[in-house]
């Protein structure tokens, strides 16, 4: 199995429930969601790479994270590259279910790695991510940043749910969403930042949210703040 890949980098997770965790990551190339911004509408202002995104409800976000192809790597070039101890993997993109992560994840696991994946809840999750249906004992720690599309038997998959924010959030639609799901699921409300810069308009738009539902939490972009990958 040979994989696209955009970039593998060590940093910490600086996100939801896992903030602060070393991990490996591993950008996939490729996504199911974004949409390249037409030369004549970036004005040679925005990068190539900027694509335009549309969140769960149809509103559309400029996407800064670089996807597109840089290498071709087997299994066993990709864990040349992963630090050969039980450091948590994070599978990323770009949307990695548009590849067959069977092979590579059976690695891993071999190696002893705690995985997690991120995706946009817009490709169906395959059973062999999961080892309940029920939602209990993943294989894979489920994270899903929910897009347009998304498949809503998916949700009942995820163990957190990440919600971008800025002033189009809609907090009503948000918790109408939520309501036919499980309790247990945790959710994360992360504000849209830039790169390496922090809004802190969102992020204070966040926690104003949050005053209303004190079983959510803020997915800071721990990492930015650090100015960390």
């Amino acid at each position: 199995m040979i994989y696209p890949i955009s970039e593998i980098f060590q940093s910490i997770q600086g996100e939801g429930s896992h903030q602060g965790i070393p991990m490996s990551f591993i950008r996939f190339a490729g996504c199911s969601v974004g949409k390249m911004i037409p030369k004549e509408e970036r004005s040679g202002i925005l990068p190539e790479y900027y694509e335009r995104c549309h969140i769960w409800n149809g509103t559309s976000f400029v996407c800064d994270t670089d996807y597109r192809v840089k290498e071709r790597l087997s299994v066993e070039q990709i864990l040349e590259r992963v630090p050969d101890s039980r450091i948590w993997i994070s599978l990323t993109g770009g949307e990695p279910l548009i590849h067959d992560l069977l092979p590579l994840i059976n690695a891993l696991e071999k190696r002893k790695h705690p995985i997690s994946l991120e995706t946009s809840g817009t490709i169906e999750i395959p059973e062999y991510l999961i080892r309940n249906w029920k939602g209990q004992n993943h294989r894979v720690y489920i994270r899903i940043s929910p897009k347009w599309n998304m498949i809503e038997k998916n949700l009942m998959l995820a163990d957190e749910l990440k919600f971008l924010v800025d002033d189009s959030f809609s907090e009503q639609a948000t918790e109408h969403l939520l309501k036919s799901l499980p309790s247990s699921i945790k959710v994360w409300l992360k504000p849209v930042n830039g790169v390496l810069a922090v809004s802190k308009r969102n992020v204070y738009r966040c926690i104003e949210i949050l005053s209303r539902h004190p079983n959510w939490g803020l997915s800071s972009q721990l990492h930015k703040f650090l100015t960390l990958r």
